[in-house]
């Protein structure tokens, strides 16, 4: 069963062929997705505005980043989709659209391990200094 639907998820005919019906399941889910996304940003827009932290601020950042525009990315692909917009509604472009988010979560988990871990124990030294100076 799982190969038939792998097989069926990557043929030439689901990722390349124009949209001739209303969206289907899959399209529904993947705008979901994007409102869940949407969502998840404007949660870490409220909590970046009430940190207190320059570091943790900016973290939230590019949280907030990753979330909306992917959001955005995947809602405005599911209009086109609904439209029956040809070259663009395409599911090969939402699957592009999944990489690209994915490849932006794994520079900033890399980020927030490395730099971001970093520089949060510098500023938690500053700030252990300025408290006793």
């Amino acid at each position: 069963m799982f190969k038939n639907l792998v097989t069926r998820f990557f043929s030439y005919q689901y990722l390349f062929a124009s949209p001739i019906q209303s969206p289907s399941r899959y399209d529904r889910f993947v705008l979901y997705f994007a409102a869940a996304l949407v969502v998840l940003a404007i949660v870490f827009l409220i909590v970046r505005f009430s940190a207190k932290n320059p570091l943790q601020k900016e973290l939230l950042r590019r949280w907030f980043s990753l979330t909306f525009y992917i959001g955005l990315l995947l809602a405005i692909w599911y209009g086109l989709r609904y439209e029956l917009v040809g070259f663009l509604s395409l599911h090969f472009v939402a699957i592009l659209i999944v990489v690209l988010g994915l490849v932006w979560l794994i520079y900033l988990i890399r980020y927030q391990c490395g730099k971001y871990r970093q520089a949060r124990k510098d500023y938690d030294k500053e700030q252990l200094k300025r408290k006793y100076m």
